[in-house]
């Protein structure tokens, strides 16, 4: 497990997470959806499809077949998520 900080742009915040370092994006998408509709007290239906990870530090959207590891985002690691 690794712990990213996540930036939401609909709320302008940020949330930490433990994500399975060896899950892919695509995978994990969905349990970042289903943990920010409940952060952000959002009752709406929502999906993770289309959900694009951004890396700021590398400034490139992340290829969401390919899991943390693979991607060599490390611990601490800041994602935006469009």
């Amino acid at each position: 497990m690794k712990e990213i900080e996540i930036y939401s742009a609909s709320s302008s915040e940020y949330f930490s997470f433990n994500l399975d370092e060896n899950t892919p994006l695509s995978v994990l998408a969905d349990e970042v959806s289903s943990m920010l509709r409940q952060k952000e007290q959002y009752s709406g239906k929502g999906s993770s499809q289309g959900m694009i990870f951004y890396s700021k530090e590398r400034g490139e959207i992340l290829d969401s077949k390919k899991t943390l590891n693979e991607l060599g985002i490390s611990t601490g690691a800041v994602l935006c998520i469009v």
